[in-house]
């Protein structure tokens, strides 16, 4: 419930998000284990969400579409998990037509084990390369 009204409700909870906790709202969930094939990288994948979210940042705000990653471990925010959204986001800046070398994103992380924890991983230059 608290994930809830905190992230996808119309009027989310006023609170300041925690250290580690995503500062966005989920706007609209545009696809559900979304089937993406990538000829250009050579990679297939099942995107467990795709969604259409507002990042709240330094700079504003900035309406985004990211992959949603749902573990059911500890979060622990591996390199694994961190590489499987990077290439998600590319695969996903191909198939819309966009560069994925030049266009800096972001990808979401929900991890279940031991609370609702939801963490934005960036994928940029840095974690592309």
């Amino acid at each position: 419930a608290e994930f809830m009204q905190t992230y996808v409700a119309k009027s989310p909870l006023s609170k300041q998000p925690q250290k580690d906790q995503w500062n966005g709202h989920i706007d609209k969930v545009l696809d559900i284990e979304e089937n993406i094939c990538c000829p250009q990288l050579g990679l297939k994948g099942k995107i467990d969400a795709t969604l259409q979210v507002t990042i709240h940042d330094r700079k504003g705000r900035e309406r985004s579409t990211v992959p949603l990653e749902i573990k059911s471990g500890r979060a622990s925010v591996s390199a694994e998990h961190r590489g499987q959204l990077v290439l998600y986001n590319m695969m996903l800046s191909l198939q819309r037509g966009q560069d994925p070398t030049t266009s800096a994103q972001s990808g979401l992380l929900l991890y279940l084990k031991e609370r609702v924890d939801l963490r934005q991983v960036s994928c940029g230059y840095p974690e592309r390369r």
